[in-house]
């Protein structure tokens, strides 16, 4: 996989998002962390929303 397409796939994307987040948490107000789950809960709904768009109503 050649390194654009890998910077582009949104699973690289959160998990450069988990990684960021868990370095910030050490300098962040503590709530900032649960927050940032939260963010990336969504992140991966979308990712899974997207990549199986009308096999499954379940997600909704």
């Amino acid at each position: 996989m050649h390194m654009e397409k890998i910077l582009e796939d949104k699973h690289f994307q959160l998990l450069a998002f988990l990684l960021t987040s868990a370095r910030g948490c050490i300098d962040e107000p503590p709530i900032y962390g649960p927050l940032r789950l939260i963010d990336a809960a969504e992140k991966l709904i979308s990712i899974l929303m997207e990549k199986y768009r009308g096999e499954s109503t379940e997600l909704k």
